[in-house]
């Protein structure tokens, strides 16, 4: 479990701004007709600017500097030459940097160009369960309620959440305690502590919840081909609340 007790603030900062900053410029260089290796570049390049480090690149034999999940990806997809972004596509890019010991994580999803409404509804609504989630963050409450405000959310919309994956604990170790699920029941698991430092990152899918691996070992796809959608922030628990490192 990852707390603020001998950390560098600033150390632990560096890495999850260097992320919102890279994603402000790639949410402006997305377009229809751009290739995914090509946004993978570009975030190589402005992780150098950055003097940030991706922490996918050779990570378990993950080859690019970031995850670029298109529509039913559910996440960790490849970044290719082959894959083109079209109209109507939801892209999601999650980028984790690494910086003097310390990482900072950070997932969005984008609609590219003219895009459905049923696309920018699930985008929406997954972010909104987001911050609906990290605003459940609070000393001496339990981590099981950013689970259940996420769901509450999710089901009202008829949207699924994928179970299988979590927000984890994130500082001087990419993964780490606590598992921060995003379904489950109010106070149940771990109490939330000052000092905690965590991603909240819910996946909502269009239908089903249920997910498989390609060949690669890497890419997540849902298993009836819906779309789906993520969010992330690294987050700080502090004595007033929390603060959202990987916010501008």
């Amino acid at each position: 479990m990852y707390f603020l007790k001998n950390t560098n603030i600033n150390a632990l900062k560096y890495p999850s701004r260097a992320a919102a900053v890279i994603m402000q410029s790639v949410e402006n260089f997305i377009t229809p007709g751009i290739h995914s290796i090509d946004i993978d570049k570009f975030i190589t390049c402005l992780a150098r600017k950055q003097n940030v480090t991706p922490a996918t690149l050779d990570y378990k034999g993950f080859k690019k500097s970031s995850c670029i999940s298109i529509n039913n990806v559910v996440c960790h997809g490849i970044p290719s030459k082959n894959s083109v972004l079209n109209h109507g596509d939801i892209v999601n890019i999650d980028l984790t940097l690494f910086k003097d010991g310390y990482y900072g994580d950070l997932s969005k999803s984008f609609c590219v160009g003219r895009s459905t409404q049923k696309s920018k509804a699930l985008v929406r609504i997954t972010e909104e369960a987001l911050y609906l989630g990290i605003n459940e963050i609070k000393i001496g409450k339990q981590i099981g309620n950013i689970g259940y405000v996420i769901q509450k959310h999710a089901e009202k919309y008829n949207y699924n959440i994928v179970t299988k994956y979590s927000g984890h604990g994130i500082g001087k170790i990419f993964h780490g305690y606590p598992m921060i699920y995003h379904h489950g029941y109010l106070n149940t698991n771990v109490i939330i502590r000052e000092g905690m430092c965590f991603t909240v990152e819910p996946i909502l899918n269009e239908r089903s919840g249920f997910t498989y691996v390609l060949e690669d070992q890497w890419t997540i796809k849902t298993i009836d081909g819906a779309l789906s959608a993520q969010f992330e922030h690294t987050v700080l628990v502090t004595r007033g609340g929390y603060k959202i490192l990987t916010k501008l």
